[in-house]
């Protein structure tokens, strides 16, 4: 039976839907693609075949208008508000269109610029909430007495090495290659950024009167330190992630 219209299914029907009922949800999941980058706004409620069809199209949707929107640059307030909309729409949870890594980092660089623009103090960031379990539980992170903490992702340091690539008759040919040195979760708090370490993982500190000099890039974060000769360089693989680092560290680094 059609799971919309409950019409009988034909012997080489493909899915839960007839081929009227998959051709409508198509449809719709076009005028909701369309009308949501166009305008960044829902007319009305979507039909009704769209919260019976395929969760796996409806998830590939958002993560689509999602993608788009990053594009672009920062998602904006506006932009925010229309995925939280379209996740409605579409009838999806926080974990299945991954809120925690997406939207929900950016309503924190939100408050963070806010905090800033207004002359207080950056928000506070809750490890429990804000990190996935399973990293969470990863590490074991010891704050000192009055530290604060500003933000948190998971991140890896990396490292250059020389390796052999080639050995040829007069000596050998060497090649550089970025090399993983430690992985866990970055934390940056009110006195320092520090690498909490996975298991079996090395841990990194940089208290944060020796950084003179921060960049973000597509996916990474290089920090400058006085006490070290190269810069440290994070992989991080969220952009929204980087961005608050960056925005963060320029702020408490100049007040």
């Amino acid at each position: 039976m059609c799971g919309a219209c409950g019409r009988k299914l034909g012997f080489f029907s493909w899915g839960d839907f007839c081929r009227q009922c998959q051709k409508l949800f198509k449809t719709e999941l076009t005028r909701l693609e369309k009308e949501i980058l166009s305008n960044k706004d829902l007319s009305g409620e979507p039909a009704v075949i769209i919260k019976k069809g395929n969760k796996k199209s409806r998830i590939k949707l958002y993560d689509k208008v999602f993608r788009q929107f990053e594009t672009r640059g920062e998602l904006s307030q506006a932009e925010i508000t229309a995925l939280q909309k379209l996740q409605q729409a579409l009838d999806l949870s926080d974990d299945e269109v991954n809120a925690r890594e997406q939207i929900k980092l950016y309503e924190f660089l939100a408050k963070a610029r806010e905090a800033i623009e207004k002359g207080v103090s950056l928000p506070v960031f809750d490890l429990n909430t804000h990190l996935k379990p399973k990293d969470l539980m990863k590490i074991a992170p010891i704050i000192r007495k009055n530290e604060l903490i500003h933000f948190a992702a998971p991140a890896s340091l990396m490292e250059t090495e020389e390796v052999i690539s080639e050995k040829l008759l007069w000596g050998v040919k060497t090649t550089i290659r970025d090399v993983e040195a430690t992985r866990g979760a970055l934390i940056l708090t009110s006195q320092r950024l520090f690498l909490c370490p996975f298991p079996l993982e090395k841990p990194v500190e940089i208290p944060l009167f020796y950084i003179f000099h921060v960049e973000g890039k597509l996916n990474s974060l290089t920090i400058f330190s006085r006490a070290r000769g190269r810069p440290y360089d994070f992989r991080i693989s969220n952009r929204a992630a980087i961005k608050i680092f960056e925005t963060c560290l320029h702020y408490l680094l100049t007040h």
